[in-house]
């Protein structure tokens, strides 16, 4: 039996689950989140999703400016809000990404 192939198991061939260290995929949506924000490409992944949402045929929910909008594929636009920006301080032990 050939000898497994560093950092997988022995057992099935399969590698070890991801962590969220930034080895392997993210495990979790969070993660996923910070490894594309902390690569400066979570804009052009939000893009990617909303491109596809509209292939679709689906409605496309987002934040403008201070109103939360659905926009369907007919380009009718409906606000379902305004809201009042929140005041947020950002906790401590939290990381603030950076923008690229």
């Amino acid at each position: 039996m050939p000898k497994p192939k560093p950092g997988r198991h022995a057992s099935n061939g399969v590698s070890p689950r991801p962590t969220a260290t930034g080895r392997g995929k993210p495990r979790t949506l969070e993660d996923a989140v910070v490894a594309l924000a902390s690569a400066g490409k979570l804009a052009e992944a939000g893009r990617c999703a909303i491109r596809a949402q509209r292939r679709a045929g689906l409605p496309v929910t987002y934040m403008d400016g201070d109103e939360i909008v659905t926009e369907y594929p007919d380009k009718r636009r409906v606000v379902l809000r305004t809201v009042t920006p929140p005041i947020y301080k950002i906790p401590k032990g939290v990381t603030k990404i950076r923008s690229a």
